[in-house]
């Protein structure tokens, strides 16, 4: 059986994998559990976590997040194209390391993860 997640592109994996990894960012800067900020987007813990994992979303989702961590949606969705090319070609998977990459640092030494 085919599922959708295996029928999307390289590209649109590490999209995903990419907002889930700015949800966390963000998320965890505001200081916020993921129960927190489920119930600040009104949504469902299991969805919260789903897009930190990287399955994707619709843009609604996307949305509510971003009103709930009090930021644009552009913080969590926009990503230079030369940064996301990196991230496809090295087949990352670790959503640190693709995040590191995505921003241009590594997150741990700036203290955000």
């Amino acid at each position: 059986m085919t599922t959708a997640r295996s029928r999307k592109t390289a590209e649109e994996r590490a999209f995903e994998e990419q907002i889930g990894a700015r949800v966390g960012i963000w998320r965890r800067r505001r200081r916020l559990t993921a129960q927190e900020l489920a119930d600040r987007a009104s949504l469902h813990l299991n969805t919260i976590y789903n897009v930190e994992k990287g399955e994707g979303c619709a843009v609604g989702t996307v949305a509510r997040i971003a009103v709930a961590l009090e930021i644009e949606v552009a913080l969590l969705v926009t990503l230079p194209e030369r940064n996301l090319q990196k991230i496809v070609e090295a087949g990352l998977r670790n959503r640190k390391r693709a995040a590191s990459v995505a921003f241009g640092t590594s997150l741990e030494k700036t203290g955000v993860i």
